[in-house]
């Protein structure tokens, strides 16, 4: 009986050690992407440069098409349409095959809330900006029960 109490406690030892040893890379991987992410925004401000906070970390396809034109087109369209992204905070991960999104949701001066979605290739080594987009939405507020009475 011993013994197989003992078998039991290492085997549940053994996955537990696994369990943490992937939770830690995802964490690793998802605090890479969010350092991206906020290098973006602060290119989006007006805090960064184009040339070091965001096309170091983009795909190949991506920067064929996103210039430093481009994203200075993007950004007057940003500052134009919404006033600014206001105070990013990660909302959700989505985990693909070969890819990850994050979203995030901020503020503007212009819309209720903005949010903005990055795709991150996971192909390579490090992720990679893949592509991003930026949508206002309006959140409801949920009707509670004692709201209905």
């Amino acid at each position: 009986m011993k013994k197989f109490l003992l078998a039991v406690l290492v085997v549940m030892m053994m996955g537990m050690s696994t369990i943490c040893s992937a939770a830690s890379s995802n964490g690793s991987l998802l605090d890479s992407e969010d350092k991206i992410a906020v290098k973006v925004f602060a290119a989006l401000g007006g805090q960064e440069e184009y040339s070091t906070a965001v096309a170091p970390f983009m795909t190949s396809g991506l920067a064929k098409n996103l210039t430093a034109a481009k994203f200075a087109e993007v950004k007057g369209q940003i500052a134009k349409d919404f006033g600014g992204v206001i105070n990013p905070k990660l909302f959700a991960l989505q985990k693909m095959d070969k890819a990850d999104r994050t979203i995030y949701l901020a503020d503007s001066k212009k819309a209720p809330k903005l949010e903005i979605s990055y795709i991150f290739n996971l192909t390579g080594s490090k992720p990679m900006l893949d592509g991003f987009t930026i949508r206002p939405v309006e959140i409801k507020k949920v009707a509670t029960n004692q709201e209905n009475k």
